[in-house]
């Protein structure tokens, strides 16, 4: 972690990935991905920090709570299985010219859609927002603190699905007239409790100026399909109006020195 020092705001970078049809880490391609931006910040490498906090989600990663998005993975491998099996049984008479295509595609419906599908849902919403809240927040937490005066500029990368719940968590402490929670259920353990005020602490940072985005990069991001959850979205989009980028965290003039350049790149 950077700190700069015209504003006293700590560098923080957080990780969080999309679709995973495998079971297994995504540090090595985090690291190799925050090695190679570093590269390319030629005179600006002081503000991004030496490490990151890495997301993890939807497979028996170590650690964490238990909760049904740790079995996600697995639940797609063995459905997805069958699935395949089934339609590989199947003869098909028509002339079909697509149908390579469509065999190229199948692993993609059924695997890795299964994802996004999840996250949309009540319960995979909420496992899953869990999941990255209390990766983010511990992070946090371990480089400053959220009650005191320490002040945080957050840079978050994410990919696919996870650039959808990014996007989400951005709105979720940056809206300044919230009218629903992060979460949607009332909290079952101590634990769950206890990160919902954790979640508050950080929401309370933003609003009060001590947390600002610095950068939001998303990776094939399906943001343009998933906004349309809500009645009130739908309606302004029908309207031909915009989302206001500043209940994203996306001000111009947010906090601390002046941010040049874009503040979301969407690749």
């Amino acid at each position: 972690m950077t700190e700069s020092s015209a504003s006293n705001f700590s560098e923080i970078v957080v990780y969080i990935h999309g679709v995973s049809h495998e079971p297994g880490s995504h540090e090595p391609v985090y690291r190799a991905l925050h090695h190679g931006i570093a590269g390319q910040l030629t005179g600006q490498s002081g503000d991004w920090p030496s490490d990151f906090v890495p997301v993890e989600w939807g497979w028996e990663y170590p650690g964490g709570t238990d909760r049904s998005e740790r079995r996600l993975t697995e639940a797609q491998r063995l459905l997805g299985g069958r699935i395949e099996q089934a339609m590989d049984a199947t003869t098909e008479f028509t002339l079909n010219p697509l149908r390579i295509a469509i065999n190229k595609v199948r692993p993609l419906l059924i695997y890795r859609f299964a994802d996004m599908f999840y996250y949309v849902s009540r319960d995979g919403k909420e496992a899953i927002r869990q999941a990255v809240a209390e990766q983010i927040i511990a992070g946090i937490e371990q480089r400053v603190s959220l009650s005191g005066s320490d002040k945080v500029s957050l840079t978050l990368i994410g990919h696919s699905a996870g650039s959808v719940i990014g996007f989400d968590l951005l709105f979720h402490l940056f809206h300044r007239d919230l009218e629903h929670d992060f979460f949607q259920k009332p909290a079952q353990t101590d634990e769950a409790a206890a990160l919902r005020t954790k979640l508050d602490e950080l929401r309370a940072m933003a609003q009060g100026g001590r947390l600002r985005l610095r950068r939001f990069f998303t990776f094939g991001s399906p943001v343009a399909w998933t906004v349309v959850r809500k009645d009130e979205v739908v309606d302004i989009l029908a309207a031909s109006d915009r989302l206001d980028p500043l209940n994203y965290g996306l001000d111009p003039n947010a906090p601390g020195e002046p941010l040049n350049g874009p503040r979301w790149v969407n690749l």
